[in-house]
């Protein structure tokens, strides 16, 4: 799956988001996604699905943390604008790649029955208990 421009450039918003976030002790932590996409999203922002699909563990753990905290419920770990926009931002990524993962054997969300709108009327991920 290719990201669009706009994807490259809101991911790097949210991996910068993050970094700042990381340094407060309190902050929600965004490295199980940063692993993820180290590991597994090369520099064209082509993803290795199948790679990561063998080792999703990160990813998951990472998508039951959205679940249970969000700026939203947990405001004291997200102190600023860029620790809340990198959340979501983080967030929508996450819930990208694992609902490619869960619907595997496909190479892109436009894959799904209905495409993009298909897939993402679909999917349903949890963020904060939402």
């Amino acid at each position: 799956m290719r990201h669009s421009r706009l994807s490259k450039i809101l991911l790097a918003v949210a991996l910068s988001g993050a970094q700042v976030g990381a340094q407060e002790q309190a902050a929600f932590r965004h490295d199980l996604l940063d692993s993820v996409l180290t590991q597994r999203v090369d520099d064209a922002g082509s993803v290795d699905y199948a790679g990561l699909a063998l080792r999703r563990d990160g990813l998951d753990r990472y998508v039951t943390a959205l679940a249970s905290c969000s700026p939203r419920n947990c405001p004291d770990r997200f102190p600023t604008d860029g620790d809340r926009l990198a959340y979501w931002i983080n967030a929508y990524n996450a819930f990208v790649l694992r609902g490619v993962l869960d619907a595997l054997p496909i190479a892109s969300v436009a894959d799904v029955e209905g495409g993009l709108d298909g897939f993402f009327r679909q999917r349903r991920f949890i963020a904060a208990g939402d």
